[in-house]
């Protein structure tokens, strides 16, 4: 039977920052954990999470009640990079910019300060024998997780795209002799190239791309269209705009996704993610 989709339902937890750990240029990790996250609920390959972020005058909130932490809050989502169910620990990497409200946060976050956290959830660990995997820094926490639930037997290559070289940053050791970085920009279709390449010189029986919204959408059609991929063997999901601030599952994807619902239309949880490409944002 096809997984179908629901609209989200959350469960809140009062999280603490622990410590933060620089992993490149603006490639930030923070470590969260405290009494709210014991009973912490995360499952599944690249488990998705809301961070629920302090308003901008209380950025530095380590005494507030849960409910406190929430008014007034900015939802964005991210990847769960661990979670230590031992330890009450779970780790999110976060990409420093100025533009938005998750990138300030994470510039000034110190040990102490306090947020709201969801429950996660993620997607089945991948079956296939040779994986392609692209993204952009945004999706290397996604990447990092789905490298490590392979098969011991399976073949894994990555893409990670930046906007110039002085971008890239070390990777952790699972990517090991499988990652090369691209300095595509902005550019979807030298993108598109570089993959078509990477695809010629041996075909992968699974791809799954994420990252910038607008730079994926070209990209998706190459793969269902001349490279003959489906939804089977193909996933794409968007994780940021460019030249927005909104979060890429906003009120208005939201919105669509519950109006095809209550239309008829059967929603897995990759339409979902599709969506988040599909959806014209506007500031």
């Amino acid at each position: 039977m096809t997984e179908k989709a629901t609209l989200p339902r959350f469960v809140h937890y009062r999280a603490t920052v622990v410590r933060t750990r620089l992993l490149g240029p603006d490639f930030l990790r923070v470590t969260f954990g405290g009494e709210g996250l014991v009973d912490f609920a995360c499952s599944g390959v690249a488990p998705k999470i809301k961070v629920f972020l302090p308003d901008e005058t209380r950025a530095h909130a380590s005494d507030e009640s849960l409910k406190g932490l929430l008014e007034g809050a900015t939802m964005r989502t991210y990847t769960v990079r661990a979670h230590r169910k031992h330890e009450a620990e779970v780790d999110i990497d976060f990409v420093i910019h100025p533009e938005g409200p998750a990138g300030r946060w994470a510039a000034q976050a110190e040990p102490g300060q306090a947020l709201v956290l969801s429950n996660a959830a993620g997607k089945d660990a991948l079956t296939a024998n040779d994986v392609l995997l692209i993204g952009d820094p945004s999706a290397v926490p996604a990447v990092m997780t789905i490298v490590e639930s392979l098969p011991s037997d399976a073949r894994a290559r990555v893409l990670i795209r930046v906007d110039r070289a002085e971008d890239r940053f070390e990777l952790e050791p699972a990517a090991d002799g499988i990652a090369r970085w691209i300095a595509t920009g902005a550019d979807a279709d030298l993108l598109m190239s570089v993959v078509a390449d990477e695809i010629s010189v041996q075909r992968p029986d699974y791809i799954w791309a994420a990252g910038e919204a607008s730079t994926l959408k070209p990209l998706r059609r190459l793969l269902r269209g001349d490279a003959q991929y489906t939804k089977q063997t193909s996933h794409t999901v968007g994780y940021w705009r460019r030249h927005s601030t909104a979060d890429v599952y906003d009120a208005q994807t939201i919105a669509l996704a519950s109006q095809m619902i209550n239309d008829g239309h059967d929603l897995t949880p990759q339409d979902m993610d599709e969506l988040s490409i599909d959806v014209d944002q506007k500031e």
